[in-house]
């Protein structure tokens, strides 16, 4: 790109790896790729769309061609890697917190800048104001000069290395205060053009404006100027019938002065935006054939999976009527809104008194028919939603059809209600109100709803405590960037579980690791997990990264490892593939399952890990729902007299167990007699558990494969029994314990009865002999006697 025109500027090395690791996975079905693609984020949408540029220049137009759009900006470089990633519009060049070092591009042949010194990331206007950016920060975009209307002191672009140094780290006063001068004076020339001399004009209610917002947008008097001319423009262009071609509302002058003094916000937005928000209420509804927009449209379900700028750039949107849509902001302005903390709508009472003198239906009985209608938009939502609606449903009339799709396409439409309730106050410990900002991030980074943020705070109240920048963000970033999450499963995890984000993630006094830190020191050098197996697990389970160490994982470490004989090596897939398995108990329950099948199947501990290693999933069946039966059923279905002769099976066949009793094992042993030559039933089912006993393989096949299996046979003409009988290559075991190992077991157990709390099971006696510093001979008179030996009672089996 021409240095004339464009700019970029480089991340910092951690955050560029996590860049570079994102983009090698390119989708490979995409095969129109193109350089000329770019990705630059809608805040209509909230969506991180993909453009196609039209013209023979790269530099972003207002028609170029909508490819695709995701919620996630990492999402859209996996599907697009050679796109360029450009900020959105209205974001100023260089951006807030960013430094650039301007020589750097006169001084080589690059078209990039350099981040000179970083960037504070617990000030979130760098990182967190763009939804679903992740790790991203505002200082690794792509940022062109015709758009975002970049000039240096001197008019030119990049500076010429003579007249400018560095630009400085931001704490330079002079510059500093220039900076403060030029954005106070853009306040103070909005406050101007906003203002009404008219006493029918009233502002409804107070808004937030300061230098500082001024500042981080890089708003001077002049830009304000022409923004407010646009603004009016857009608002009234079609009160005279305007052109075909231009999109506007007809709003009267009065109506203009009436929401520009109310919503002054508006004059700070991207007008192109705006004309899109427009089109898209005014554009025709979508054909009736598609079914996403339908379900969308009957039930508001799966408004996250439709790609809406798509749809707007083909002219399609939510057909309202040019009265409605103008009716519509001129009473609401806040629907405008592109920025979540624009979004909030005035207050209740406001709300009541002006919507009971336009219309007289607003009656707590159309408030609960918006509920019933659009509940699962309102729930955790501001009242003010439900007010607003029942406004444009009531006196506007627009269909709850088209409500849904609006709710669907513009998360900004609702806004999170500050007011615990009754039902939050009495789960735990929270705010009498909540902090908006943190609520308004959360839905920022993790693209969600209300309803998630009501849910998530009804779990783990004390989210309600958390602030923004100094609690969520850095946990978030440092859960994301230590396990290499993506943006959507970073969402997964928390929507699953919340109080995640209350753990410790930063260094302790002392330099002492964090708790998080401590966990995955533990998954990843005592547990052997790698990053990319951890991750996976924590996914699934993540709780996971939260069990105590000391408290529960090492204990269960030392149970997979030390009791039942599994080799290091495989305790990281057992956690990876089934990870819930070290949220169990370790005396009631996992250690009461082993030694049910150890017992019932006379096996030594160490062959039960085998059975583990092999199939974890074993563990978090019922013992005595689903274990033990099956076992004895096992026992007598197929004659295995001798307990061991049953544990030979189960080692041959360690998945078996996971089966269903009654739609899989024996309805394996009716679909093999069933097949076989006519004879009468018990004996065809005698012949049938021979089978299986020489191929208990087939236990863990589905129904079906045997099914199909067996007719393969038949129709081949075939013998069924030496057709399902086992193959000589067999499956290869993990591992094999040398046989000098297999002691007789012992249990050590707080209870006499020993059902349950069982406190550890040993290969021999000779094992809990020493760990305990007793005399074998005394572990076994223990076992014999029944008695207590120092307050534990022992059983040999």
């Amino acid at each position: 790109a021409d240095k004339s025109t464009k700019a970029k500027i480089k991340a910092s090395s951690i955050n560029k790896s996590n860049k570079n690791s994102v983009t090698t996975t390119a989708n490979k079905k995409n095969q129109n790729n193109s350089p000329t693609y770019y990705i630059q984020f809608s805040r209509v949408f909230q969506r991180h769309v993909v453009y196609n540029t039209k013209t023979d220049t790269t530099s972003p137009n207002a028609n170029d061609q909508v490819i695709q759009s995701f919620q996630f900006l990492d999402d859209a470089i996996t599907s697009y890697p050679k796109a360029r990633i450009v900020a959105p519009r209205d974001v100023p060049f260089p951006p807030p917190l960013c430094t650039i070092d301007w020589t750097s591009l006169s001084s080589s042949s690059s078209s990039s800048a350099v981040a000179a010194a970083g960037y504070n990331k617990i000030e979130e206007e760098c990182e967190t104001t763009i939804a679903g950016m992740g790790l991203f920060g505002l200082c690794e975009l792509e940022y062109d000069a015709d758009n975002n209307h970049v000039h240096n002191r001197n008019g030119k672009y990049p500076v010429d290395t003579t007249t400018t140094a560095t630009i400085s780290d931001g704490n330079n006063a002079n510059q500093q205060q220039q900076h403060d001068v030029q954005s106070n004076e853009a306040l103070r020339t909005l406050l101007k053009l906003v203002s009404s001399s008219s006493s029918s004009v009233i502002p409804r209610h107070f808004f937030r404006l300061d230098h500082r917002r001024f500042a981080l947008g890089g708003h001077t008097p002049e830009s304000i100027t022409i923004n407010h001319a646009r603004v009016v423009t857009l608002l009234s262009r079609a009160r005279d019938g305007g052109s075909s071609s231009s999109i506007g509302l007809a709003m009267s002058s009065s109506d203009v002065a009436f929401v520009l003094s109310n919503f002054p916000q508006l004059c700070l937005y991207d007008t192109l935006e705006l004309e899109t928000f427009v089109r898209f209420l005014l554009a025709p509804l979508p054909p009736t054939n598609i079914p996403s927009i339908t379900i969308v449209a009957d039930t508001g379900v799966g408004g996250e999976k439709v790609d809406w700028p798509r749809l707007a750039y083909e002219g399609y949107g939510v057909g309202l009527s040019l009265e409605q849509a103008t009716k519509a902001m001129r009473l609401m302005p806040e629907l405008m809104a592109l920025y979540y903390e624009d979004s909030r709508k005035p207050s209740v009472g406001y709300l009541y008194t002006q919507l009971q003198q336009q219309i007289n239906v607003m009656s707590p009985q159309l408030c609960d028919e918006v509920k019933m209608q659009l509940g699962q938009f309102l729930e955790g939502a501001d009242f003010s939603d439900t007010l607003t609606l029942g406004y444009l449903y009531g006196y506007l009339g627009i269909s709850w059809k088209k409500l849904r799709l609006l709710l669907s396409a513009f998360p900004l439409w609702t806004t999170n209600n500050l007011d615990p309730g009754w039902e939050i106050l009495q789960r735990g410990p929270v705010r009498s109100s909540l902090k908006r900002h943190s609520l308004d991030y959360l839905r920022q980074r993790l693209q969600i709803r209300p309803s998630d943020v009501y849910k998530m705070i009804k779990t783990h109240t004390r989210l309600s405590t958390y602030d923004a920048a100094t609690k969520i963000l850095p946990t978030l970033d440092k859960l994301q960037r230590s396990l290499g999450l993506r943006n959507s499963e970073l969402r997964q995890l928390i929507l699953r579980m919340p109080s995640v984000i209350g753990m410790g993630t930063s260094e302790k006094d002392g330099g002492k690791p964090s708790a998080f830190d401590q966990r995955l020191d533990f998954f990843q050098n005592e547990a052997g997990m790698s990053i990319k197996e951890l991750k996976e697990a924590v996914v699934k389970q993540p709780s996971l990264i939260q069990y105590g160490i000391d408290s529960s994982l090492r204990p269960k470490l030392d149970f997979f490892l030390r009791e039942l004989g599994i080799p290091h090596e495989h305790i990281g897939r057992i956690i990876h593939t089934s990870p819930a398995i070290m949220g169990l108990a370790l005396t009631d329950t996992l250690r009461p399952k082993v030694a049910s099948i150890m017992k019932l199947c006379a096996l030594h501990p160490y062959e039960v890990g085998m059975m583990v290693a092999v199939s974890p999933p074993t563990l978090f069946l019922s013992q005595k729902g689903k274990i033990e039966p099956a076992l004895k059923y096992l026992a007598i279905a197929l004659s295995l007299d001798e307990p061991r002769d049953l544990g030979e099976l189960v080692l041959k066949a360690p998945r078996l167990l996971r089966q269903g009793l009654e739609t899989s094992l024996m309805k394996k042993i009716d679909l093999i007699a069933e097949a076989l030559p006519p004879k009468n039933m018990e004996d065809s089912k005698r012949v049938a558990a021979d089978i299986l006993r020489q191929n208990p393989a087939l236990f863990d096949t589905s129904n079906a494969v045997i099914t199909e299996r067996i007719d393969r046979c038949v129709d081949a003409g075939k013998d069924v029994a030496q057709y399902l009988l086992p193959s000589t290559k067999g499956r290869k075991k993990l591992f094999q314990h040398p046989a000098r190992e297999m002691g007789d077991p012992i249990f050590m157990s707080s209870i006499a009865t020993f059902d349950s709390s069982l406190l550890k099971i040993y290969p021999d006696a000779a094992s809990s002999a020493k760990e305990m510093g007793l005399k074998r001979a005394d572990i076994v008179k223990a076992c014999t006697n029944g008695l207590p030996l120092n307050g534990h009672y022992f059983s040999s089996l």
